[in-house]
């Protein structure tokens, strides 16, 4: 492109952001209507494709004996650049922590509940859906070792009241996973004459899980067969919107550091050069006469 007519700015810059945040490097440049274009078409394409898959099919899980296609279809991804260096980042975080059971906390949590309760109310059982707050806090146990104790407080589907001790040895679910959920397992207790007895138990409980801790986190061996499972044929129709997403933008990262693919003033002038061209000259016009003697 000779004497460009787009003011590009630093294209390096551009390029980066571009790659980062798909339109942000033509929103520096000022291209105003190619940032909206980018952000919002390649943005619908990767949103389309995680809601597809319940945001599961965006993961890195580099490692021995993980198949080259899916190293192949990450890469692809990983043309938005943003998330991607975000799934990097938590593939390594999970190989690290992996998946290992809270039983102990350095600090209190307090968060949203819900579950269900099953309590035994001599010869019959309660098993009722219960929301509300959920406090756990860390504490020291009967032989020594850190655990967790807690206290649930909330409602029952009929309106009534719920407030709950949590025993020792309350359990959370994996600091990371795949899922927007925590899982939270206790024993309920109560004090008779002194006495703490377990008298029931949370079932099918759980509290949020950060944004942090579930995004891009990848799925284990059971869990990706399970997505598989569960999506049939959306799982590599999500696979594909999201390879098209990154692709995509590899096409805009260029644009924002190259700028458009085609030349100002050129075509006019090859134009004006072959009309001149294909016109006669004015000698070559005029008729040959032949004199006569006389």
């Amino acid at each position: 492109m000779q004497e460009p007519q787009v003011n590009l700015k630093d294209p390096l810059i551009a390029s980066v952001l571009a790659f980062l945040v798909p339109g942000l490097g033509h929103l520096y440049q000022g291209r105003l209507f190619k940032a909206v274009i980018y952000s919002v078409c390649i943005w619908s394409l990767f949103g389309y494709g995680m809601s597809l898959s319940g945001g599961k099919i965006f993961q890195y899980r580099g490692g021995p004996g993980k198949p080259r296609t899916e190293l192949l279809s990450f890469v692809a991804q990983c043309g938005l650049g943003g998330p991607g260096l975000v799934a990097i980042i938590q593939g390594r975080r999970y190989r690290r922590l992996g998946e290992q059971v809270t039983t102990s906390l350095n600090e209190p949590i307090s968060s949203s509940f819900e579950g269900s309760i099953e309590l035994q109310q001599g010869e019959e059982d309660l098993d009722e859906v219960v929301t509300g707050t959920i406090e756990l806090f860390p504490q020291v146990g009967q032989f020594g070792d850190p655990t967790i104790v807690g206290r649930i407080i909330g409602t029952f589907e009929n309106g009534q009241t719920a407030d709950y001790t949590l025993a020792e040895g309350t359990r959370l679910g994996p600091l990371l996973r795949n899922s927007p959920r925590r899982a939270v397992e206790a024993d309920i207790v109560t004090k008779e004459g002194g006495n703490t007895i377990r008298s029931g138990r949370l079932k099918d409980a759980s509290i949020p899980r950060s944004f942090w801790n579930w995004f891009a986190v990848p799925l284990s061996n059971f869990e990706e067969q399970e997505l598989h499972r569960e999506l049939g044929k959306y799982h590599e129709l999500a696979l594909v919107f999201t390879m098209i997403a990154g692709l995509l933008n590899v096409l805009a990262v260029w644009d924002a550091f190259d700028g458009p693919a085609y030349g100002y003033g050129l075509d006019s002038e090859s134009d004006d050069d072959d009309t001149d061209s294909q016109q006669p000259s004015a000698r070559s016009a005029e008729p040959e006469t032949v004199g006569a003697s006389t």
